[in-house]
């Protein structure tokens, strides 16, 4: 922005100092640079932001990756099933709340485009639901012998009451088929 403003000065000044001139069009080029300085303080402030906006989701990636390596970490070395569960369930946590935060950051971005925005709105939208289902997915991973009998014994039931309307809807079909075949039998 200095440079800038130095440079605008200097133009400024060399076109008061030229006696070629007239004052009308001393004006109309004083308007121009004034012009040609706010459009480049405005392309600097842009760059200026954008890298900031760029500086803090390093810093928010950077913080993240610790964090979620610490968590593999104690993960990774823990014996107990009911504290590997919570650190899992934290570790998703950490990772939603990344993803939320990063996303969010898109959409509020000056410097993001409006397709880039648009992706994020629609990845935001999504972020929940596919939340649920990483924590459904580890609950099943870490759950108890006796938590497990019960969800197999619920799976099992569904699988029977299948197998039953399935074998019910099979006999209609063969029993409408038969009365179908009787009734072509009659008529010819």
């Amino acid at each position: 922005l200095r440079s800038v403003e130095l440079a605008r000065i200097r133009a400024l000044a060399e076109i008061d100092a030229d006696k070629q001139f007239s004052q009308a069009q001393k004006d109309k080029l004083r308007n121009q640079v004034e012009a040609l300085a706010e459009r480049e303080r405005e392309r600097v402030e842009f760059q200026r932001k954008t890298q900031v906006e760029r500086d803090a989701a390093d810093i928010a990636e950077a913080k993240y990756r610790t964090e979620a390596d610490d968590l593999r970490s104690q993960l990774d070395i823990t014996d107990n099933r009911q504290e590997r569960r919570k650190l899992a369930f934290d570790l998703l946590d950490l990772e939603y709340r990344y993803q939320k935060a990063t996303l969010e950051s898109v959409i509020a971005s000056e410097a993001s485009s409006k397709v880039d925005k648009e992706r994020a709105r629609i990845a935001l939208a999504g972020l929940d639901t596919a939340q649920a289902g990483k924590r459904t997915t580890t609950a099943r991973e870490f759950a108890s012998p006796g938590q497990r009998y019960v969800s197999d014994l619920r799976r099992e039931a569904e699988n029977i009451n299948d197998a039953f309307e399935e074998a019910a809807v099979n006999g209609l079909d063969r029993l409408n088929q038969g009365l179908a075949d009787r009734d072509r039998k009659s008529v010819v």
